[in-house]
């Protein structure tokens, strides 16, 4: 097969990976990778590893998990030390397997890996922010925050730096900006809570006399459970208030 047959079908199982057939997106994949040369047999081992990584985190069992991984790291292992693979696509490579390196819970090793991965391109935001998330997970507070503070100095619509170092101030206690901060989690696409649809405005602060409000369910049936105490906090602020709490069933 030619290069510029295998370059179609690259793209053809991009087109198929990203409408969800991951099998046939594998397959098309693997084949150009075991027939392509250079930077094209770089980019279908990246996408491999991709697919596998994402496959990761639908298995059911931790043994699965880890073999899944493990496929992925193969692929981006391969990426890292080919010496055809230009520097952008190593990078990335590397923050991946640093992701896979934290998701199995080695945060050395992920941090390892997002260094690299700056230190090729610095400019690698998702690295910048990953490798201060695995800060937060082990324990190095201090540097993470001064981490997110330069992301978001440099990018001030990084929603993810911000809630990120929303979370560490609030663990901290510095309840005023660690919300105002926290307010971004719903501008990161992989948070799970949405704002409620309404054409209502949004609660900004101001006195509830006799006005109606309502509560929305957010996160964890544990958050539920320990943050519905404050709606009794706002029936004692202002009596004559309505309050509601929207919830699934399952909460009832």
């Amino acid at each position: 097969m030619n290069r510029h047959k295998l370059a179609r079908l690259l793209n053809k199982a991009t087109e198929c990976a990203n409408a969800g057939d991951g099998e046939a997106a594998e397959k098309m994949f693997r084949t150009c990778a075991d027939a392509a040369t250079g930077e094209l047999r770089d980019k279908a081992l990246f996408n491999l590893g991709a697919l596998y990584q994402f496959r990761a985190g639908k298995q059911p069992d931790r043994a699965r998990l880890a073999a899944t991984y493990a496929e992925a790291v193969k692929c981006y292992a391969e990426v890292i030390g080919s010496e055809s693979t230009d520097l952008e696509l190593k990078s990335k490579a590397l923050n991946n397997h640093g992701l896979i390196m934290g998701a199995l819970g080695f945060p050395e090793k992920a941090k390892i890996a997002f260094h690299a991965a700056l230190q090729l391109n610095p400019d690698l935001r998702a690295a910048r922010l990953n490798f201060a998330d695995i800060l937060v997970f082990d324990g190095d507070y201090e540097e993470a925050d001064r981490q997110f503070f330069e992301i978001i100095n440099s990018n001030p619509e990084s929603a993810g730096a911000q809630f990120s170092r929303g979370m560490v101030l609030l663990l901290f206690g510095e309840l005023k900006r660690g919300f105002r901060e926290y307010q971004a989690r719903f501008r990161v696409p992989s948070f799970p809570s949405k704002i409620m649809a309404t054409d209502k405005p949004l609660w900004a602060g101001e006195p509830l006399d006799g006005k109606t409000i309502i509560l929305t369910a957010e996160q964890g049936w544990g958050d539920f459970i320990m943050f519905i105490r404050y709606a009794g906090e706002i029936k004692r602020c202002w009596p004559t208030a309505r309050v509601f709490f929207a919830c699934s069933e399952v909460m009832h």
